[in-house]
């Protein structure tokens, strides 16, 4: 029980020590898991923090709804996260391919569900898995809600804004069947797939393919008001 206190007590420091930091939101999710897996000790006899304990995804996405969140900041803890196992991972694709990617696919899905949404690790092409520089820079899809079938602004607002961003580029509609929309932005670089309940970036994430996918966070998937 003293362990876990002091683990408790070591997550909430690192909140306030890492508050400059575009990680700050990540050490409250450490502090909280600390402090649920400290009311979950058999001899804890508080009612109350064993009911948060239950509670506390449902908790954690209320607090959420008060955060402002970026594609930027899900992407930057997906890659400290990614960096932080790079070793275990490297040691898996030389002796076990499968395994490491059932480990870079939990990596994403544990980092996705501090947002609420599932993050997925893609590698479409055959040895992208082994240049570890790029993990978490490039393809990746969020699914963000599948209940979804029509974006809250126009189509063409989203059309319009990449070719603002991206300047004369091709844009296209797309998967529009079935009372569904959609749309396709042929970066310089790849692609990205844009859907009501899901976005799909199948390129490297740089500047002006950040700032699109910030965006549309904000503007097609509500994420500034969480």
């Amino acid at each position: 029980m003293i362990r876990s206190a002091l683990n408790v007590f070591s997550a909430c420091s690192a909140i306030f020590l890492t508050v400059p930091s575009k990680f700050w939101i990540c050490s409250v999710w450490d502090a909280c898991e600390a402090a649920f897996a400290f009311a979950a000790e058999p001899d804890i006899q508080w009612p109350i923090l064993r009911c948060l304990a239950a509670a506390r995804y449902k908790l954690w996405f209320l607090f959420m709804e008060w955060v402002a969140v970026s594609f930027s900041d899900i992407v930057k803890d997906l890659q400290a996260e990614l960096r932080r196992n790079l070793a275990q991972i490297r040691y898996l694709v030389s002796t076990n391919p499968a395994t490491a990617y059932s480990t870079i696919v939990n990596i994403g899905r544990q980092v996705g569900s501090k947002y609420g949404i599932q993050l997925i690790v893609n590698f479409p092409h055959e040895g992208k898995i082994e240049e570890y520089d790029m993990y978490g820079k490039r393809d990746l899809s969020l699914i963000i809600d599948r209940n979804r079938r029509n974006f809250p602004i126009s189509r063409q607002i989203v059309k319009d804004k990449a070719q603002e961003i991206f300047g004369d580029i091709k844009v296209e509609d797309a998967y529009m069947y079935e009372g569904k929309e959609g749309a396709r932005v042929w970066t310089p670089r790849g692609k990205i797939d844009i859907l009501p309940h899901s976005l799909h970036i199948w390129t490297h994430f740089d500047e002006r393919v950040t700032e699109y996918c910030d965006w549309l966070m904000k503007n097609v998937y509500d994420f500034a008001d969480r």
